[in-house]
């Protein structure tokens, strides 16, 4: 693939993914657009992607993680599960960042200035490495599951939202939708700069996103139980798992 094409294909997902920070909340909105239905919808869409495919790529690649993270020969099992301890990270960071939020919440009417740019920070970093994987497939021609996923995770962006504007409805504006979209930027440009990166680093990009997406749907599903849609989000997880399973088996063999 040539370098414009490249380029090309990069800014269309930069696109598809950072507009769902400016829309959502319109889209939420909408007389036509239930707001809990769409964002179980997407929640559905999100886990069945991370279930059926992601996860299944990472126990694929753990050597590759075990080696770009420089775990010796010797580390053999925990080379193995390398990849599962970058989702195993994003989970618990984005928990530790939700009690924090809820701890302060019991104490005070609204959570301070640092308790918000701590979320901001977090989701920054969330869109950064998500941005920097979506970027490197996208690079060497996007494949179905590219497409797939970059969808999922356009609808994932409707939860993560929602949970700004209850957690940080004071707070929580256009300059920090501009944040999130820098730090989508920022993935970018390190995709491009890194070049032909080691696997590995990107698979650990992967598995963290994976933790990362798991935690934001299980607490906005559960949490919110009186706002989610369990018939709106089985559909969402049988739309994608149906699609996954269609391409999966019109792939070629290798």
């Amino acid at each position: 693939m040539s370098e414009a094409s490249a380029w090309t294909w990069q800014l269309v997902f930069l696109v598809l993914l950072a507009a769902p920070h400016f829309l959502a909340g319109h889209i939420r909105r909408l007389p036509f657009v239930p707001e809990n239905e769409t964002v179980s919808f997407g929640s559905g869409a999100a886990v069945a992607f991370v279930f059926l495919h992601t996860l299944p790529e990472l126990a694929a690649s753990g050597e590759q993680v075990g080696e770009a993270l420089a775990l010796e020969e010797g580390f053999v099992p925990l080379r193995e599960v390398a990849a599962f301890l970058c989702a195993l990270a994003g989970f618990l960071v984005f928990y530790g960042l939700e009690k924090t939020v809820r701890a302060h919440a019991g104490r005070s009417s609204a959570p301070s200035v640092g308790v918000y740019r701590l979320h901001l920070a977090s989701f920054s970093l969330f869109n950064l490495l998500l941005m920097f994987f979506v970027a490197e497939q996208a690079g060497h021609g996007p494949t179905v599951f590219t497409w797939v996923f970059a969808g999922a995770m356009a609808l994932h962006y409707l939860l993560i939202d929602r949970g700004f504007e209850e957690q940080f409805a004071e707070r929580f504006d256009h300059r920090g939708r501009f944040v999130l979209l820098a730090a989508m930027l920022a993935g970018l440009l390190i995709a491009e700069l890194a070049g032909e990166l080691h696997q590995g680093y990107i698979e650990a990009a992967r598995g963290f996103v994976a933790g990362s997406v798991l935690l934001n749907v299980f607490r906005g599903e559960v949490s919110f139980s009186r706002q989610s849609s369990y018939p709106w989000f089985l559909i969402g997880v049988g739309t994608v798992t149906a699609l996954l399973l269609l391409v999966t088996l019109l792939r070629p063999v290798e």
